[in-house]
């Protein structure tokens, strides 16, 4: 027929197959069943050696040392296609490095065929092997530049490429055009880029100038860069020019700036009000807003207050720099309509707090203080009489010696000269 079937005995063979990797957290089982699973590989059926790819990566999380001595048919099974099995390699590696390292040139003709987690297994493993053994991947160099634009592999290709170019600088130095696009298509690698491209550089005046032109072209975005100029003007001082000076300026002009405006947001509270802090590097306290008093009896006390306090002021001779309190009536006269707010005899001397004035000021803070409970007759608060108790003499009869003349049943008069 022209449909290829399983054969029945691959079947059975995946269902126990299946079967006994359920245990794969089992080192006992999985030391027996290991050496028997790898035999299936090579024999050519695709399912059966897709699923024994997924059942040996997960042997390999925890026994990845059981499956080392089998890294030959591993590689063979790669080799014809079973890419899966790439994710078991690194596991593998971090036990027997020497089983894997050899082969890992081989790796490379094979990405543009694999699924990007494929490509990322064979990329961990490039980045594990360059740390330890970065000679053996001298050759890939040209290969790996040819995935700098991919934005998957981009950032870990450069991580790779580093690693080179710390061990041979020469092997990037033709590479610079395809870093400096890479950066530009993928921003978050100009950190890295510009490390490679200083390290390649740093070996001549001329590609120290090219790499210096990188660094300072994104210098004011990326400040850490200026550690690549630095290296770059120390190795070569005929560098260091007005535009490297102009460049530093820049970028620390724009981390002001950020600063600057980090502060601003700092000090910006909750109520919408913005608290500027003059010669204080910490925080500003935040400020509640004052409660608005709601409409009361105490407005319209104060009008009256302040209409009782024009009247009396009036009535004052000009010598006199403060106002006195008169007397009201007592409660069997009928009041007139200006004291119908006044229900009992006010003493001049009853005031607690005109003995603690002091005679210069020329007003007291309590006087806007109303208290009706407390004295204050008609919005008339005691506080706003301001003698003080050597400046009155009170007299039977309701008579004073004082400029004004206060008389019960009478209003004040003003003392002829």
């Amino acid at each position: 027929g022209t449909t290829k079937e399983e054969p029945p005995h691959a079947k059975i063979a995946a269902d126990i197959i299946s079967s006994i990797f359920l245990n794969y957290d089992k080192k006992e089982l999985m030391k027996i069943a290991l050496p028997v699973a790898v035999q299936f590989l090579p024999k050519g059926n695709r399912e059966l050696s897709r699923n024994l790819a997924s059942y040996l990566s997960l042997a390999a999380i925890d026994h990845a040392c059981l499956l080392s001595p089998h890294t030959e048919s591993v590689m063979e099974s790669i080799l014809s296609g079973n890419y899966g099995l790439l994710r078991v390699l690194s596991q593998v590696y971090e036990v027997a490095p020497e089983a894997v390292t050899p082969h890992a040139p081989l790796l490379m003709p094979l990405l543009p065929q694999c699924d990007p987690q494929e490509r990322m297994a064979v990329f961990q493993l490039y980045l594990l092997i360059v740390q330890q053994s970065p000679e053996v991947l001298e050759s890939c160099v040209p290969q790996l530049c040819g995935f700098l634009l991919d934005s998957d592999t981009s950032s870990i290709t450069m991580q790779i490429l580093l690693k080179l170019s710390q061990h041979s600088p020469l092997l990037l130095v033709d590479h610079f055009e395809q870093l400096r696009l890479a950066a530009k298509t993928n921003p978050g690698t100009i950190p890295l880029c510009a490390q490679i491209m200083t390290t390649s550089g740093i070996g001549s005046k001329d590609t120290a100038q090219q790499a210096l032109d990188f660094v300072l072209e994104h210098l004011p975005t990326q400040a850490l860069l200026q550690q690549e100029a630095t290296r770059l003007c120390s190795a070569y001082p005929v560098l260091f020019t007005d535009k490297v000076l102009a460049c530093v300026r820049q970028k620390n002009a724009a981390l002001s700036s950020q600063q600057d405006v980090g502060n601003g947001l700092g000090n910006k509270i909750s109520g919408g009000v913005t608290i500027v802090s003059l010669n204080s590097s910490s925080p500003s306290p935040q400020l509640k807003p004052a409660p608005i008093a709601a409409p009361s009896t105490n407005a319209s006390i104060l009008q009256q207050a302040n209409a009782a306090s024009a009247t009396s002021t009036s009535m004052a001779p000009a010598s006199s720099s403060a106002p006195i309190a008169s007397s009201t009536p007592v409660s069997t006269a009928t009041p007139t309509p200006q004291h119908a707010g006044y229900t009992r005899r006010v003493k001049l001397g009853d005031s607690r707090s005109t003995g603690r004035l002091h005679p210069a000021s020329n007003t007291h803070r309590s006087v806007t203080r109303l208290n009706v409970a407390s004295g204050s007759v008609g919005g008339l608060h005691k506080s706003m009489t301001r003698l003080s108790n050597s400046q009155i003499n009170q007299q039977p009869g309701g008579s004073s010696n004082g400029n004004v003349v206060v008389q019960p049943g009478a209003t004040p008069k003003t003392p002829t000269a």
